[in-house]
């Protein structure tokens, strides 16, 4: 079994001596310093800003009990025969208070330096923490794709679609070593599942409806309103909440800003929204629907434009996070449960994750230099899909990123949002 793809271990609160000894205010639980909350579930990174830096505290989060030193065996192993257990080094900094139904190496207690091991009772399967794996993993049977991009999880079958734009395929994964493909007839753009069968894709030059497992594919006209595909291509693309695909397009000459977003309507229409676009990349909404999150490459900013939902209509734009001081650039994105804005930027190999006040609150970095896009996906929205490329990377670079082009995952702390299908 991949090791990504192994079971995490549950653990219970109400069945576990380690959290009575907790709530009791004997045993601490770690506590973030950035945004001052408690690691739940516990581990060496925050789960809702991803900070690594945390103090131990009491239940209460009055008291500083000890600072974190280094992890022994992850905080949720999962892929130990004994777990649930823990195994840490902690640094105290208030005396032995450590002291709760734990294995201490002498009778005084728990000192600076020393080894303490946490034993947890098995657990009934009604209890279960969210699972919690900060660092990105690759998902090694996902293949090396040249340009992957635009993940989505299908709930209907509980699978993972994504495409390699350049190889003009389409990938769908149910399971671990369960991979499906279909070759594509022209370089794709982006996609929204239909409401009913089959999905729209905006190819690069052009809109139509396809059901790629079946072999069908059916272009619409594009209309008056419609791009210059002697100036513009279609690029990535999303649904909104009342059924309709915005996809945007880049320049053909990636430097002018020559680009548009347009909207396309269940009754396939299609509308052009805003320009001034030079490489049109991820679309995202807030929680309520009042914000459209719009990533352009080649400004090196991500925008923001007030949103009329009902009316499917933009208000102006505004710079939303500036990458000029930054390395790489912003390209694919996704809004949280919590309204939090993640950009994966390209070059600098890393995710963002920015605040609805345009702060950025957490940065997590990746094997690779280049991921694309993302997509929360599995039966609790709780994994974050990133794909990557690999196209015009050097045989050096490649040699010391054997997995660009892959899929990871990771799970960040936090879920994401149902995707909206097209209405049409």
């Amino acid at each position: 079994m991949p090791a990504y793809d192994r079971p995490l271990p549950r653990i219970g609160p109400d069945t576990s001596p380690f959290w009575a000894a907790t709530r009791r205010g004997v045993l601490a639980l770690p506590w973030c310093t950035d945004c001052a909350r408690p690691h739940l579930p516990p581990g060496p990174i925050c789960p809702f800003c991803l900070s690594d830096r945390l103090e131990w505290r009491d239940a209460a989060g009055t008291g500083i009990v000890s600072t974190w030193t280094r992890v022994h065996k992850a905080w949720f192993p999962a892929f130990a025969a004994d777990i649930p257990y823990t195994v840490v080094q902690v640094e105290l900094a208030e005396g032995p208070r450590l002291t709760s139904n734990l294995i201490d190496a002498a009778p005084e207690g728990p000192r600076v330096g020393m080894k303490v091991e946490a034993v947890f009772d098995p657990v009934t399967p009604e209890i279960a923490l969210p699972r919690f794996r900060p660092a990105p993993e690759v998902l090694a049977d996902s293949p090396s794709a040249t340009l992957g991009e635009c993940p989505l999880w299908d709930p209907d079958s509980q699978a993972l679609f994504w495409i390699d734009v350049v190889g003009r395929r389409m990938f769908r994964r149910v399971r671990a070593g369960a991979i499906e493909s279909w070759a594509l007839p022209r370089l794709p753009g982006s996609y929204a599942f239909r409401r009913d069968r089959g999905m729209l894709m905006a190819w690069r030059n052009g809109i139509g409806l396809i059901d790629p497992a079946a072999g069908r594919f059916e272009d619409f006209p594009t209309g008056s309103d419609g791009p210059d595909f002697a100036l513009e291509r279609f690029n990535d693309g999303a649904c909104d909440r009342q059924g309709r695909f915005w996809t945007g397009t880049m320049a053909r000459s990636l430097r002018d800003p020559v680009g548009h977003l347009y909207r396309v309507d269940p009754d396939r229409s299609v509308h052009r929204m805003a320009g001034g676009v030079i490489i049109s990349n991820g679309i995202a909404w807030s929680p309520d629907d009042r914000t459209m999150y719009h990533c352009d490459s080649g400004a090196r900013a991500v925008f923001g434009h007030g949103f009329d939902l009902a009316a499917g209509t933009l208000g102006p734009r505004r710079v939303f996070a500036d990458f000029a001081g930054r390395k790489g650039r912003p390209d694919g994105c996704i809004v949280d449960a919590e309204g939090y804005l993640w950009v994966a930027a390209v070059e600098a190999g890393e995710l963002l994750r920015y605040a609805p006040d345009g702060a950025l609150v957490a940065c997590v970095p990746l094997p690779v230099s280049r991921p694309t896009s993302l997509a929360f996906g599995d039966g609790d929205l709780r994994t974050l899909y990133v794909t990557s490329l690999r196209d015009g990377l050097d045989a050096a670079t490649l040699a010391g990123e054997p997995d660009a082009g892959r899929v990871f995952a990771l799970r960040p702390g936090v879920s994401g949002l149902p995707k909206p299908r097209f209405g049409g």
